[in-house]
């Protein structure tokens, strides 16, 4: 029974409410009496022991549920079956539901949506079941197995694969990786470096820049190592960032807040000057060096080219 039970194609906590049912351990008036909390009687019928099997299919609530999806010719057992024999037979069954879905999942749900509704209904005075209860459980199931394809369709597909690395830049342009680093006393620093198409070192630079946070000292990179360029005669330059957000307040000089909108004006404004600028998002694997100039830079308080 138990790898049945954990083979449905439903969710965990049902899985897990299935578990509990089939050892008969579901918190029912009778469970609670025997406790010495309170009386066993169903609240609903009054004078029969609410049990599991009375809380799961016997109880006039749950009763008309069963009777829109269980076919007339399979009534006679489902009605009759102990407890431990009415979830052998609904969980090994291999027939399908109205909606076309594994009737054991279709139960399963079913008896643990009864279960909620019952109980939000015995403690929130202003919860009401929902009106359609069985398109409600059909739902949750078709919902649930829909998700199912969708996550082993995803599992399953192609994956690409690409070793991430500097590229060289392309044509005429040089490649300039800056970066900026913020250590735990908020010290931070930037650094970047100029290769060429072979990967040639053309220039590095590293630099101190106080007391700020990391997002600034990731603009105060950008705008020395253009300051950097611009000096060494360099007309066209590939810029390569690591932060995806410094890229974009960089080209479209927007910010949240004011931090860091004068270093974004300096920027903006080189960009505008007699030169070629590209500027690209890089992972952090292939800004390795510029990220090293920029810790070198945090112990630095001047500026240091290499």
């Amino acid at each position: 029974m138990w790898s049945k039970i954990w083979r449905l194609n439903v969710t965990e906590r049902v899985r897990c409410f299935v578990w509990i049912l089939a050892y008969d351990r579901l918190l029912t008036n009778y469970r609670k009496s025997r406790m010495g909390l309170g009386h066993a009687m169903c609240n609903h019928c009054g004078n029969v022991v609410e049990t599991s099997m009375h809380v799961m299919r016997d109880c006039s609530l749950v009763t008309p549920f069963w009777l829109q999806v269980v076919p007339m010719r399979e009534r006679s057992t489902f009605f009759t079956e102990d407890l431990q024999q009415w979830i052998i037979t609904n969980i090994n069954t291999g027939r399908r539901g109205n909606n076309g879905s594994a009737w054991c999942d279709i139960w399963a749900t079913a008896c643990h949506c009864l279960w909620t509704w019952r109980n939000k209904e015995m403690h929130d005075n202003n919860y009401v079941r929902p009106s359609h209860m069985v398109q409600h459980v059909y739902k949750i199931v078709e919902d649930y197995s829909q998700a199912r394809r969708v996550n082993e369709l995803m599992r399953n597909s192609e994956r690409f694969f690409t070793q991430i690395g500097w590229q060289p830049p392309c044509g005429h342009f040089v490649k300039l990786n800056t970066d900026g680093a913020c250590k735990d006393n908020n010290i931070a620093g930037c650094g970047g470096i100029i290769r060429g198409a072979h990967g040639e070192w053309l220039g590095g630079f590293a630099k101190g820049v106080g007391v700020c946070s990391a997002f600034a000292a990731e603009l105060w990179g950008v705008l020395e190592g253009l300051q950097y360029a611009r000096r060494l005669g360099f007309t066209a330059v590939e810029l390569n960032i690591d932060s995806i957000t410094v890229v974009q307040v960089i080209k479209t000089g927007r910010l949240s807040s004011p931090i860091g909108l004068p270093l974004v004006k300096q920027i903006r404004r080189y960009l505008e000057l007699d030169w070629e600028i590209m500027i690209a998002h890089a992972y952090r694997e292939s800004n390795k060096c510029a990220d090293a100039l920029a810790s070198i830079g945090c112990t630095l308080d001047r500026e240091i080219i290499f």
